[in-house]
Formats: C-alpha cells, structure tokens, sequence
C-alpha cells in the first residue's frame, strides 16, 4: 500500500513537472511569435505555432489537458488578438479537448496523426476566423484574406507541426520512462 502511494506521489509530481515545463514552452512559443520581424513572414502569413502546440499536447496528454492548454492559448491570442473578443478561448478549448479525444480514443501517437489534427485544427481556425469576423461581424476584411493571409499562414503553422511533435514526444517519454523504471524497481 506505502509502495503504491508513493508511485501515485511520484507519478502526479512528474505529471505537474511536464505540465508546468509545457505550459512554458507554449508561453515562449507565443512570445516568438508576437514579436514582429523576429520571424520572417511568408506573403502576409505569420506562423501560429501555438495552434500546432495544443493539438500535440492534446494527442499526447489526452483530453482534459488538451482543453485546459487549449484554454490557455486561446486566452493569450484574445488578449494579444487586435478583433477582441473570445473567438480563440472558445475554439481551441473545444479543439485541444477534441484532439485529447480522438488521441485517446481513435488516433494512435505518431507523426502522421499530430500532422493532421494539426491541419484539422489549423484550418477550422483560420476558416472559422474568417466567417465569424469577415462574414457574420462584418469587420472590414479583404476579399482576398483567405487567399493572402490563411493559406500562407495554414502553410507556415504546419511547418512547425514537426518539431513541435518531436519536443512534445520528447518531453511525454522521459515522464512515462521515470514512471516505468521506478515501478519495476519497487518490485524487486
């Protein structure tokens, strides 16, 4: 019993310790690419390589930790965001929460499906942006946004879904691997 309390102890402790050191990353992630001229722009699209970062997070940490970092994101771009509003906390909430789903339940944790929960993601974003602000609210956005703007920026973002994938598999393995080594130690 004192075992086993202590592994669930140790287990929480690591779990805390990866969220904590991703939830840094994601906050650099966000300084990056806020600062202006400090990543080269592609046409008009700046990369947003946070989004590629929730939907990662949520295929490795599952569903509840996807919504919350997805939480977190959307927080920061509304607050940054020059529309205002919570278009970004609602959205990536619902999609971190979605991709924890589909990882737990339908996707396995390879390349391939954080590619394309990244895309998913990128494009129900950027799509929706477009329709909320440029359709429903009326905000004078050019015809020509979903062209200039999202393509380079879909483009760009997705770029970044590679490193971005292999940090986060990094990071997810060295906690499961104390965990692992730590049990088969207690059982000898």
């Amino acid at each position: 019993m004192t075992a086993r309390r202590h592994t669930n102890a140790f287990y929480r402790r690591m779990t805390r310790l990866r969220y904590l050191l991703l939830a840094v990353i994601l906050l650099l992630l966000f300084v990056l690419e806020s600062l202006p001229h400090l990543i080269p722009s592609f046409y008009l699209g700046m990369p947003l390589m946070v989004i590629p970062m929730v939907c990662v997070i949520g295929l490795y940490e599952k569903e509840t930790a996807g919504a919350l970092f997805g939480l977190f994101t959307g927080m920061m771009l509304d607050c940054y965001s020059v529309q205002g509003g919570i278009y970004s906390t609602v959205v990536l909430f619902l999609l971190g929460g979605i991709c924890g789903f589909l990882g737990r339940f339908i996707m396995t944790e390879n390349f391939l499906s954080a590619l394309s929960l990244s895309a998913g993601t990128l494009l129900i974003y950027l799509l929706g942006k477009w329709i909320v602000f440029g359709l429903i609210l009326s905000a004078n956005i050019d015809p020509q946004y979903l062209l200039l703007y999202s393509l380079p920026t879909f483009v760009y973002s997705l770029l970044f879904t590679v490193p971005l994938f292999w940090l986060v598999r990094v990071i997810h393995r060295i906690g499961q691997q104390e965990k692992t080594e730590r049990i088969t130690l207690q059982k000898f």
